[in-house]
């Protein structure tokens, strides 16, 4: 048998083995009689594919990084041992982080004071599209930062025609007097909802100042 691709020491990248993870493609001189494909991920317990008798073509699942070895076990119709010689090797590169995305509103250590709340019951987070997100995750932390909001949402439902991205956070009481920070991370998922790549977080911070509530007397 000969194990002829990926060729032995491959390497592939990332988001195409998520993406479009190819085939495991083998050969025989002579056709066995009974036959098993294993494949296995270098330092994980189990097999990833164990299939008897496969065609000379296997369907790889979507893989994460790392290192994978397989092999082919085969026996002709007289019993002769006409496996694999060698185990072949390949390996998933690590998928890259998207690209940080350029946060345009809030501007960095803007002021939201008592009259812009007169005014506005939200505030306007946009940023640039980028093209290869799916999803973007939006967070927000208080001056400690402790999270006090997050929200996941779809490249497509925040779209806007000018080409940005954005989204309206009107939970205000959410929000007191203080400083607090603002997170846009771009996210790629695929189709069944498993995050495979991850971005860079673009950080914004901002402050909130209203004027501090007067004591009330009473008569």
């Amino acid at each position: 048998v000969e194990l002829v691709s990926p060729v032995r020491g491959a390497r592939i990248s990332g988001v195409d083995a998520a993406l479009k993870p190819g085939t495991l493609e083998w050969n025989s001189v002579e056709k066995p009689v009974k036959s098993r494909l294993v494949l296995e991920k270098v330092g994980k317990a189990g097999s990833i594919i164990s299939a008897s008798n496969p065609d000379y073509t296997v369907d790889l699942p979507p893989l994460e990084a790392g290192t994978y070895r397989w092999r082919v076990s085969a026996a002709t119709e007289d019993g002769l041992d006409i496996s694999s010689v060698r185990d072949g090797t390949f390996t998933v590169l690590p998928i890259p982080p998207l690209e940080k995305p350029a946060v345009s509103s809030p501007e960095e250590n803007e002021t939201f004071s008592a009259n812009f709340f007169k005014t506005n019951r939200s505030i306007v987070f946009r940023w640039k599209k980028n093209v290869e997100a799916t999803h973007y995750a939006i967070r927000l932390y208080d001056e400690k930062k402790q999270k006090i909001f997050e929200r996941e949402l779809s490249a497509e439902t925040s779209s806007r025609a000018d080409g940005d991205c954005a989204f309206e956070f009107g939970d205000l009481e959410r929000l007191s007097r203080g400083i607090f920070y603002a997170e846009v991370e771009p996210e790629r998922r695929l189709k069944d909802g498993m995050l495979f790549q991850s971005g860079i977080v673009s950080s914004r911070r901002f402050v909130i100042d209203l004027p501090k509530t007067a004591s009330v007397e009473t008569d």
